[in-house]
Formats: C-alpha cells, structure tokens, sequence
C-alpha cells in the first residue's frame, strides 16, 4: 500500500469536490470526465500488457451506465478505439436517459462506428470472450442495492467468469457513503479511483475487495482541498496514474 495512504473521501464529499470543481474553479465536467477516460484507457493498456495483449489486437468490453460514470468509460473507449482495440459498449440504459456529457461521448462513438448494443442484445459468450472488460456502470454516488437492468447486467458480467475487469473509480456495487459493498457487487481485476480513494478502500482486506488499486489525476488543484479541510500533498508527480497496492 501506498506509504502515506491518501486521505479517503465519502460520496458526499466527492459530491462537493464536483461542485467546487465547476463552480469555483471553472474546471468543467466535461475536461474531468476526459482525464478520467484517458487514465483509464492507460491502465486498460498497461493491464493487457501485463498479459502479453497488444492493445491493437485486443477485444474490449465497456459497460456503461447513464451517468457521469459511463461517460467517463465511453471516453475511455474511444480512447482506445483510436489506439487500435476491438471496442464493444453495452449501455445499461437507453440512449434517451442517458446524462448530456454521457450522451455527446456516445454520439462520438457512433460516428466512428464503434459496435454499441443495449444489454439486451448482448449475446451469450460476449463477456467471457472479451480480453478485459470495463466496468463503468455505477459511480461513488450508488445507494442501496443496484437494481433493474444494472443489476442484470452485473450478474452477467459475473456469470462469465471473467476475471479481466477493471471499474472506474468504484466497483459497481460499491457504497461509497459507507465504505462497504451492496450484497451484488463486482470483483474487479484493478480499480481506477479518480481524485482520491473512497471511504473503505484502505480496509485490510482491500486487494480482494477492488483488485489492484490506482489512483488517477482528474486535475484537482490542492487548494480545493484545502478549502475542505482536507491536506493532500503532490500525489501525481511522476505521472497521472499512481498505484495505491
């Protein structure tokens, strides 16, 4: 584990970090949710290399969800659709409930072509063929139990044993406010948490809960989180991704 642990936030928090973000420091959604996806598209690659996986022969699986979380795995997909991966979206909702910044990264997709299905139309083997799998259907902001076609789509995703997921800033199924997980949730490969670590990933049994652990740089200035209260010192001084265990 990283020595010192970063300062772990709540929902709540991260909510705030958010606001502050937009509001006061005029640093958009939009320029976040690219550096999320970005990130992630790096781990995605660093992860197939591990496996001796050219990213440019690789078959990718990203399940997106509605909200900001989603639109961070659609950025990553065409991040690595322009890298060379066989991309495959499986939206767990329609297009129409699908957030604005979510839904712009989709119409990019669509216009480069990219195979998007709804998860009803996912056919039997899809998940279990893909060489990793992305996980980006349910943010920090999860509350109670996943439900409906989440909740579907989670129970697919571990029915195809699968073992090569990696979630975006939370495994689904993650209950942020608590630190703890719902009683559906995802065991991914490795985590990518944006800004700081959530409440609970520091427990000691964290590797089984969220996999390999790291941290990404979505562009939070440390006077924001000073004005929280929080002291963060330079996390990111050797590049946007640090590995926290």
């Amino acid at each position: 584990m990283a020595d010192p642990f970063p300062p772990t936030v709540s929902a709540r928090e991260m909510a705030e970090v958010d606001r502050l973000m937009v509001e006061d420091y005029h640093i958009s959604l939009d320029q976040m949710m690219e550096l999320a996806g970005r990130n992630l598209a790096d781990l995605a690659g660093q992860l197939l290399s591990d496996r001796r996986i050219a990213l440019s022969s690789s078959r990718i699986i990203v399940c997106a969800g509605s909200g900001h979380n989603g639109g961070g795995g659609l950025t990553a997909a065409r991040h690595l659709h322009n890298r060379g991966a066989d991309i495959t979206v499986i939206l767990s909702s329609s297009e129409e409930k699908l957030k604005p910044a979510t839904k712009i990264r989709l119409v990019t997709l669509r216009t480069l072509n990219v195979t998007i299905l709804q998860a009803t139309e996912a056919k039997d083997g899809l998940l279990s063929s893909a060489d990793l799998i992305v996980d980006a259907l349910v943010g920090y902001q999860l509350k109670g139990e996943p439900r409906g076609i989440v909740a579907d789509l989670m129970n697919n995703m571990i029915a195809s044993e699968n073992p090569h997921i990696v979630s975006l800033d939370v495994p689904s199924g993650f209950l942020s406010d608590e630190g703890r997980f719902a009683r559906l949730r995802l065991s991914p490969e490795a985590t990518l948490t944006l800004a700081l670590p959530k409440r609970g990933m520091d427990v000691p049994d964290r590797k089984a809960r969220f996999g390999k652990l790291f941290l990404g740089d979505i562009g939070i200035p440390p006077e924001l989180y000073r004005t929280m209260g929080v002291y963060v010192p330079p996390l990111f001084t050797t590049g946007p991704l640090m590995r926290l265990y």
